[in-house]
């Protein structure tokens, strides 16, 4: 069954709460699954997809036909909520300005609370810096998302898995099992794609481009973008990359 889900406007460990609009069921946003309503025992885990973090220029470029979500206008039907055309009009807000660019500048240090109450136990990064963390062979680790730009593709090993963590052309990162046929790869910047150590050429995606792997794909891993307190607030055990420590908080 399809379901649509809405903002419950309620927060779990400072982490969004989603409700399902056919049974009104929480969901729990980084842990995909359903915590508080009638489908706790009934509903696994959401299946999660790729999703990639990007500059729009960028995108834009690479992807011409991209379709985007408009934005909604005064008197639009949201939510449970039907359209009204007397009050239809303009935007309910202005769209230019980052309701939240204070709240991700504002960092509070270890030992200390978020806006919303949950402490800082571990100071690897700062609090509000953005990491994407995956799962492979049991283990959970994060990439700072500004170590992983300055590398442009990481080879990694995650449980026992062979990892490689792409930056691509627009931005967004996505991650891969580099083995092909029971051999572990290497990879390697090359422009906008990748080679590996055999010199076969393969795009930010994951597919082979030339060399004996056109139409080949590297199976993809799914990483998940997160302020670096609530990844660690739900996978307390996690690895790190870069792995060493940054300066004391100031």
């Amino acid at each position: 069954q399809t379901a649509w889900f809405g903002t419950s406007g309620r927060l779990y460990l400072s982490d969004l709460v989603m409700y399902d609009r056919v049974t009104g069921t929480f969901w729990s946003q980084l842990e995909a699954a359903p915590s508080v309503g009638p489908l706790v025992v009934r509903a696994g885990l959401l299946e999660r997809v790729p999703v990639e973090m990007a500059l729009y220029g960028g995108w834009k470029a690479l992807h011409p036909d991209t379709v985007v979500l408009d934005r909604p206008r005064r008197g639009d039907a949201l939510g449970n909520a039907p359209a009204d055309p007397e009050t239809a009009g303009g935007f309910p807000r202005n769209y230019d300005v980052d309701p939240y660019a204070r709240y991700r500048l504002t960092q509070p240090a270890r030992g200390q609370r978020t806006q919303f109450g949950i402490p800082i136990n571990d100071d690897r990064l700062q609090a509000k810096d953005s990491v994407v963390g995956i799962e492979a062979g049991g283990v959970v680790k994060a990439y700072a998302l500004d170590a992983l730009a300055e590398a442009g593709a990481l080879n990694d090993v995650v449980g026992g898995v062979p990892v490689l963590a792409v930056v691509g052309p627009a931005g967004g990162v996505r991650f891969f099992e580099r083995a092909l046929d029971g051999q572990t790869l290497t990879f390697f910047p090359d422009g906008d794609a990748l080679r590996d150590e055999l010199g076969r050429a393969w795009s930010a995606r994951g597919a082979g481009l030339d060399g004996g792997v056109e139409g080949r794909q590297l199976r993809e891993i799914v990483g998940q973008v997160a302020f670096w307190f609530a990844w660690i607030t739900f996978n307390p055990d996690t690895e790190l990359y870069p792995e060493y420590a940054p300066p004391p908080f100031v």
